[in-house]
C-alpha cells in the first residue's frame, strides 16, 4: 500500500483545496491529510485564520478524500510524522515549490499545481469589507509596511487618500497631531508611528485625540507590532506561567526611547510601578537614558541611547532561571 501525506491550514475549504485534496488521493492509496493547529498558525505568523480547528478537520473529512486526519502542531513535525506512518510520497501546492525539498530524503516529494484563481485569501476578501489603507510616511518604514500589508486579508493599499476608509501615519511626518485630528474629524481610522522624543505638551494633545477618535468611534492606535507578534505574545505567556519561577528584574537595552522600551515591562510586571525615575545625560539625539520602574516585588530598567554602546536587549530574570532575547 502506497501511503501519501499532505498538509494544510484549509481553512474556509474551497474548490482548490478539494481538487488539491483530490489529486493527493490519486497518488496513493491511503491519504494522511495534516491539519495545522490554531496555536501553531499563530506561532508562524498565520493570523487571518476563519474557522477553528475543529470546522477546518470537519469540512476535510466531509470531502471524503482523507483515510486518516492528523494535526500539525510544531515545526520539523513533517519529518517525524514521514517515519511515523511510513509515508511513501509527501505532496504540497506548486507555490511552496522547492521548499520541501529537503523531505526527499525520506520520501518522494511532489508539487501539485494550485487552482488559478482562488485562495484562502480571496475568499476571506470576498466574504469582508475591503478597508482602504492610505500611507503618510517616506523611506523604508513606509516601503516595509506597504509590502507587509499584501500579506492582510482585507486590506488594499491605495494611493488616493480621499478614497480611504484608514490612514498609516509614519514618524517621519512633520506635525504629527495635526495631521491625525485631521483624518479623525474626516472619519478615517488612524495607526501612527509616535516620533521618539514628544513634549508633555504633544503628548496631552494626543490624549484628546484619543478621546476624539472614541467619541467618533474611531480606531486610533499606535503602530508597535511587537504587541501583536505571536512570538511576543508566547514569550510572554512562558514567564507568566512562572517558567522562571517569580519575576525579580527585567532589563531592557534599546537605541530610542519609545513604547518598545516599555512594552515588555508593562506586559511582565503592570501597568501600575510604585515609581519611575529617569537620568538622563547629554541633550536631543546624542541624550542617554536610564529608566528604573520600581515594583512591589520586582524592578526594571531601560537604557536608552544612541551614543550608549550596548547591544539590544531583553533580559527576565526570576527565582529559578533567566530568559534572554
Amino acid at each position: 500500500m502506497k501511503t501519501v501525506i499532505t498538509y494544510g491550514t484549509f481553512d474556509l475549504l474551497h474548490n482548490g483545496h478539494i481538487k488539491l485534496l483530490k489529486r493527493a488521493k490519486e497518488l496513493g492509496d491511503f491519504l494522511i491529510v495534516g491539519v495545522t493547529s490554531d496555536s501553531y498558525d499563530k506561532e508562524r505568523g498565520k493570523l487571518n485564520v476563519q474557522n477553528d480547528l475543529l470546522k477546518r478537520i470537519e469540512d476535510v473529512r466531509n470531502t471524503g478524500f482523507a483515510d486518516q486526519i492528523i494535526i500539525e502542531e510544531y515545526f520539523g513535525q513533517k519529518i517525524d510524522d514521514i517515519q511515523k506512518y511510513q509515508v511513501d510520497v509527501f505532496t504540497i501546492g506548486s507555490d511552496w515549490l522547492g521548499q520541501f525539498d529537503y523531505l526527499k530524503e525520506y520520501c518522494t516529494v511532489v508539487y501539485l499545481e494550485r487552482t488559478q484563481g482562488i485562495s484562502s485569501t480571496k475568499v476571506r476578501n470576498e466574504r469582508h469589507q475591503i478597508i482602504n489603507l492610505g500611507i503618510v510616511a517616506n523611506g523604508q518604514r513606509a516601503s516595509s509596511f506597504r509590502e507587509e500589508a499584501r500579506f492582510v486579508s482585507g486590506v488594499e493599499v491605495v494611493e488616493e487618500q480621499i478614497d480611504v476608509d484608514a490612514v498609516y501615519v509614519g514618524d517621519t511626518a512633520s506635525d504629527l497631531n495635526s495631521l491625525i485630528r485631521g483624518f479623525l474629524e474626516n472619519g478615517k481610522h488612524v495607526l501612527y508611528e509616535a516620533p521618539v522624543d514628544r513634549s508633555i505638551k504633544e503628548i496631552r494633545q494626543l490624549q484628546e485625540l484619543h478621546l476624539l477618535a472614541e467619541r467618533k468611534d474611531l480606531v486610533l492606535q499606535e503602530a508597535i507590532p511587537t504587541a501583536y507578534s505571536p512570538g511576543f505574545h508566547h514569550f510572554v505567556a512562558l514567564l507568566k506561567s512562572k517558567k522562571i519561577g517569580e519575576i525579580r528584574d527585567v532589563a531592557f537595552s534599546y537605541p530610542m526611547f519609545s513604547s518598545y522600551c516599555v512594552l515588555p515591562v508593562v506586559h511582565l510586571l503592570g501597568d501600575h510601578p510604585r515609581s519611575v525615575h529617569t537620568y538622563s545625560i547629554g541633550k536631543g539625539e546624542s541624550v542617554t537614558r536610564r529608566v528604573i520602574f520600581e515594583y512591589g516585588s520586582a524592578v526594571a530598567t531601560c537604557l536608552i541611547g544612541k551614543e550608549a554602546r550596548s547591544r539590544d536587549f531583553l533580559l527576565v530574570s526570576g527565582t529559578k532561571g533567566y530568559a534572554y532575547v
